[in-house]
């Protein structure tokens, strides 16, 4: 059996929308929209270029995504995993 991914939409910060938009996995989740996630080899490739703390922010959000429009130009909605 497969298990499902909970989710909560809420706000996350400005610089982590910009992350996911720039360095984000994305998936295509319809014709409107994709997926926009972190993998963890992202945060692997990142850690080399960001300071300690920044690092530090960015893994105490991982568990972020947004669904961003087809075009790019919209976030459509964001939140958290809550058991990723």
């Amino acid at each position: 059996m497969k298990k499902e991914l909970a989710c909560q939409v809420q706000d996350i910060p400005e610089i982590i929308q910009h992350a996911l938009l720039r360095y984000g996995a994305r998936k295509k989740i319809n014709h409107r929209g994709y997926l926009r996630y972190f993998k963890l080899k992202t945060i692997q490739a990142l850690k080399d270029h960001l300071k300690q703390e920044e690092l530090l922010y960015l893994i105490d959000h991982s568990n972020s995504y947004l669904i961003q429009s087809h075009d790019g130009r919209t976030i459509i909605t964001m939140g958290k995993y809550l058991n990723h």
